[in-house]
């Protein structure tokens, strides 16, 4: 009932919106919300919508800003050169979509 992980929304607290992101094989044009959700990470049961999330992952922003954890690769798609970003933890490689969001949001961060 609640989008792709069943997150309630009354935990949620909206900070901000991130830029849209397009995707190129589904065609589709997403603008990623940001929010701070309360209690602990443990209490928060997801509901997965698995025709949209194959996996909830909890990861430490500093995990992801790490330059050990990331990287960059430039293709070709539709005629135009782009870069993919790509994480890797805990044996999930994240990409396309979101880690492009992934990486919106850590631009967006002040320096730790």
């Amino acid at each position: 009932p609640y989008e792709e992980i069943g997150l309630d929304p009354v935990t949620a607290h909206l900070v901000g919106t991130l830029h849209p992101v397009f995707t190129f094989v589904t065609n589709y044009l997403i603008t990623p919300h940001v929010a701070l959700v309360t209690g602990p990470v443990a209490q928060i049961a997801p509901a997965i919508n698995a025709a949209e999330v194959a996996s909830v992952l909890d990861i430490p922003l500093h995990f992801l800003d790490d330059p050990a954890n990331h990287y960059t690769e430039t293709w070709i798609r539709l005629g135009r050169r782009i870069t993919i970003f790509f994480y890797e933890f805990a044996g999930h490689r994240i990409w396309g979509a979101t880690a492009n969001m992934v990486a919106d949001l850590l631009a967006r961060l002040p320096p730790a």
